[in-house]
């Protein structure tokens, strides 16, 4: 075997010009499919990190019966042991604790519906980067008595920085909510829905708006790997009382798992046509390389060469261009998908404005994971493999006396 390799890269090197030509249509297939599957990874992650991060978190800590029945009723304590607990986790890289519910907005006869959020301001910062969406004024400070407001609120109550905002609502155990409070800052987040309804206050403002001391309804949690959501929540369930609970985001946003679900099986649909144009695209070259060479195998077989002798030298002449190709292509890809992953393309037009009006940035984004890399890699060269049986066939099928006249 180890003579017929020897023979085999020979083989490859009598003939620089087709063997680079039939390497370059691996290359090419793995550059292309790396920067397809980039692109759709990457816009999947884009769009989950926005979505945890301006609201759910990659898990939540609450109440048991808080998801089904958003109430105060069915709340959390705020206790600095646990949180402490949590932040240990070697895989956790912030948190925030939260007092949600909701309350009508008002100023003079206009009246729209709020979503009241209690934020502790520097915790809330790490995790959000909220300050980086404040359009008009300044961020929560502590010793705040005042909030900041998501911007089409602010449009559609006709309110502006320093202004006064009114809330009324239903605080806990059903007693009355009712505040004025000053407008610090205007927020201007990609979504709409977001924009249309946030109301952020300090958390001890918000409760004692709520009539809640003391009370949380969730502490968000980020992780430094999505890949480990799993075990990061099944290993923080074992630090909360019983009566808490840990979701995580595909529990509390199963729209968004599905959209991206229904998504990516198109994606391989687009990306299974794409192996096919690269199969033929090899499968072009390979026959070319066996058209030119059908003397030359004609000659070894007369020479009593036998056909499986010959056919395992071709395999493995494929396995060499195979490997050859995609070694070069993901060193070709990954600068590539570097530089687009560091300069994400800006959209525009209709489909930016689809993509905002989801909550999403208006860019596509590129993910640099080492699987996309090595998989579409694993995948040209088991093509690659298959396109072999071609050249196979061609060897036990072929007529000597026709090899030797070509």
């Amino acid at each position: 075997m180890k003579t017929i390799a020897i023979i085999a890269w020979r083989n490859l090197w009598r003939n620089k010009r087709r063997t680079l030509i039939t390497a370059a249509s691996v290359f090419f297939g793995v550059i292309f499919s790396a920067v397809m599957n980039s692109m759709q990874e990457g816009s999947y992650d884009s769009n989950v990190k926005n979505s945890v991060r301006f609201y759910t978190g990659y898990l939540q800590v609450q109440h048991q019966e808080y998801w089904e029945e958003k109430t105060l009723e069915h709340h959390i304590t705020y206790d600095e042991e646990m949180l402490r607990q949590i932040t240990r986790h070697n895989l956790v890289s912030n948190i925030t604790p939260r007092l949600e519910y909701f309350a009508l907005a008002s100023r003079e006869s206009a009246t729209k519906v709020a979503q009241v959020v209690g934020i502790k301001p520097e915790m809330e910062k790490q995790v959000t980067n909220i300050t980086s969406n404040i359009d008009e004024g300044r961020y929560l400070e502590p010793g705040d008595q005042g909030v900041i407001i998501g911007s089409l609120l602010a449009e559609n109550l006709g309110l502006g920085i320093n202004d006064t905002i009114t809330l009324t609502g239903q605080g806990y155990r059903y007693a009355t909510a009712a505040g004025l409070f000053k407008v610090i800052g205007i927020v201007d987040f990609p979504s709409q829905e977001l924009n249309k309804t946030m109301v952020y206050m300090p958390l001890k403002v918000a409760q004692e708006f709520f009539n809640a001391p003391g009370l949380l309804t969730s502490v968000s949690v980020m992780i430094k790997d999505n890949d480990m959501l799993a075990e990061v929540q099944k290993s923080l369930s074992q630090t909360i009382p019983e009566n808490y609970t840990i979701m995580n985001w595909k529990e509390m946003m199963p729209a968004m798992v599905q959209q991206i679900e229904s998504d990516r099986a198109g994606g391989y649909i687009f990306m299974a046509i794409l192996y096919m144009i690269i199969l033929f695209g090899i499968l072009g070259t390979i026959m070319m390389m066996i058209a030119e060479r059908r003397r030359e195998l004609g000659v070894m077989m007369a020479v009593g060469m036998k056909r499986l002798k010959l056919a395992t030298v071709i395999v493995i002449e494929t396995f060499f261009i195979g490997l050859l190709g995609t070694l070069t292509g993901i060193l070709g890809s990954i600068p590539i998908v570097g530089y687009y992953v560091n300069n994400p393309i800006p959209l525009q037009g209709q489909t930016a404005a689809v993509m905002e009006s989801y909550g999403w940035e208006p860019y596509m984004y590129f993910s640099s994971e080492p699987r996309v890399f090595y998989v579409q890699a694993i995948i040209v060269f088991i093509i690659t493999l298959v396109v072999a049986i071609y050249p196979v066939t061609k060897i036990f099928t072929m007529k000597e006396i026709n090899a030797l006249r070509a």
